[in-house]
């Protein structure tokens, strides 16, 4: 009897320790390789569809901005022009579209950061925003085709994002007929086709654009 019940008190505090000491330290590796191996499936996913919102928003502000270009030349009849297409600031670009007269209620910005030190950045274009959109227009003195005497670049305009790689890559003449007539210049264009992070600029030409960006529009 003294033996039976002895007994059966080893056994429930051997039941009892076995249920008090947790989990092994095998049993914690094994669900924290379990953990990373469901973040290393959803992070690049996430981040892709963090782009693609991006790339959403990007072709929405330019819609955006090119009403507001339109708008600006029907009343004007020139898009606001840009003195110098090298160092003038992109704010300053576009500030006709916010005053006098309010084409646009705020001035969109670049989802894509810009990286530093290069042009279009916060560091370039201080004490300017360094994410605002590039734009650019036709100019007698600027971009292809200028020496034709029925050149119509004044009739026409370009807006860029750096797009995922945070760099304006072609701050030129893409309002140009020639941008697309000589195709090595389609380099610089941003095209998901090898992934969403792809380098290249968003662009957008606009006005009288007699040759639109292969899948893009315009």
């Amino acid at each position: 009897m003294i033996s039976y019940f002895g007994t059966k008190s080893k056994r429930g505090e051997s039941t009892r320790l076995r249920s008090d000491r947790g989990f092994t330290v095998i049993e914690l590796l094994i669900v924290i390789a379990i953990i990373l191996i469901l973040i290393a499936i959803a992070l690049p996913n996430f981040l892709e569809a963090q782009v693609r919102a991006k790339l959403a928003k990007v072709k929405g502000e330019f819609r955006t901005l090119n009403t507001a270009l339109q708008e600006y030349q029907l009343d004007f009849n020139q898009f606001p022009p840009v003195v110098d297409h090298f160092s003038t600031p992109f704010l300053v670009r576009l500030r006709p579209l916010t005053t006098p007269v309010k084409y646009l209620t705020e001035m969109p910005r670049d989802p894509f950061v810009r990286l530093d030190g290069k042009y279009g950045g916060p560091e370039e274009q201080s004490p300017y925003p360094g994410n605002i959109y590039m734009y650019n227009t036709g100019a007698a003195n600027f971009g292809e085709g200028v020496t034709d005497p029925n050149s119509r670049l004044q009739e026409r305009f370009s807006l860029h994002s750096g797009g995922p790689d945070g760099v304006i890559d072609f701050p030129y003449y893409a309002f140009s007929e020639n941008f697309i007539l000589q195709q090595r210049h389609l380099v610089f264009v941003y095209s998901p086709t090898n992934g969403t992070r792809s380098a290249g600029d968003i662009i957008q030409r606009g006005g009288e654009i007699p040759n639109p960006l292969p899948g893009f529009g315009s």
